[in-house]
C-alpha cells in the first residue's frame, strides 16, 4: 500500500474511467476487483470485494456479480475506509484514514487471490492496490 497509486499498473478499464473523471474534476474514489475463477468457480475460490464507510458499502463484487469498476463521489475531507475481502470462511479486513481533497481521486484496486485446490496453503495473499492517482 502506498499513498500514490501507480496509474501504469492499474487495469486498462479502470485507467479509462480514471482519465474521465479527472477531466470532469470529480471528487471521489474509484473501486475495481479482479477476481479469477470466471463467473461460478469452485467453492473454495468464491470470493466477494467490499468498501465500506460506517457501515455503508460503498463497492461490491464478486463472480457472479458486475464485476470492473464503480466511482464513489466522495465530498473533500477524512474518510476512514474499510476493506474486506470474504468467502469460503477466510475474511480479511483492514480499515484505513484517507483525507481527500478537492479534486482529488482515491484508487482502491484489489486482485484477489486463487488456488486450484481446497484447503491449499500455497494461496497468494490477496492483494490492494490504495492510493491517490
Amino acid at each position: 500500500m502506498s499513498d500514490a497509486a501507480d496509474v501504469r499498473e492499474l487495469p486498462r478499464f479502470a485507467r479509462r474511467m480514471l482519465k474521465r473523471v479527472r477531466r470532469d474534476g470529480r471528487t471521489g474514489l474509484l473501486a475495481y476487483a479482479l477476481i479469477p475463477g470466471g463467473s461460478t468457480p469452485s467453492p473454495w475460490n468464491w470470493r466477494l470485494v467490499f468498501v465500506r464507510e460506517n457501515g455503508r458499502t460503498l463497492f461490491a463484487a464478486g463472480p457472479g456479480l458486475r464485476q470492473g469498476r464503480k466511482w464513489v463521489d466522495l465530498t473533500p475531507g477524512v474518510h476512514r475506509l474499510s476493506f474486506v475481502v470474504s468467502g469460503s470462511g477466510a475474511d480479511a479486513e483492514f480499515s484505513r484514514e484517507f483525507r481527500v481533497d478537492p479534486g482529488a481521486v482515491l484508487v482502491a484496486g484489489c486482485r484477489t487471490a486463487f488456488s486450484r485446490r481446497p484447503g491449499s496453503p500455497k494461496r497468494r495473499p490477496d492483494r490492494w492496490c490504495l492510493g491517490f492517482a
